[in-house]
């Protein structure tokens, strides 16, 4: 066997090894994201609660305007993190495509080699 089959054949396995890691990659960010807003909802539902328990239940009104001024706050604050994540994940996608990219353009190169 000549080196340039054994070049195409290393550049095939790259290219096999890149795809897998991008699909790994992508659900491991996908699970993190979802642990992530997970944690944020249950942080938020007791902040919610203990905001409430200031006031009687006879107190409604307050009650009410206590738990929507968390909410608003708590909204700001995961729109920000969520954006923070969507684009870490976003710069990581790129980085994984642009490793793909290369890697398919080395396979074919070497198997033109090989083929001519």
């Amino acid at each position: 066997m000549s080196l340039t089959l054994w070049i195409a054949i290393g550049a095939t396995v790259t290219v096999v090894g890149t795809v897998w890691q991008v699909i790994t990659s992508a659900r491991t960010g996908l699970d993190s994201m979802r642990h992530f807003l997970a944690a944020q909802n249950s942080i938020v539902q007791r902040e919610v609660g203990e905001a409430k328990n200031r006031f009687s239940r006879l107190r409604v009104v307050k009650r009410r305007r206590a738990s929507q001024a968390v909410l608003a706050k708590a909204a700001n604050l995961l729109d920000a993190d969520e954006l923070r994540l969507s684009q870490a994940y976003n710069r990581q996608a790129w980085g994984w495509g642009l490793v793909t990219l290369g890697a398919v353009i080395g396979a074919i190169a070497a198997w033109v080699d090989v083929a001519a």
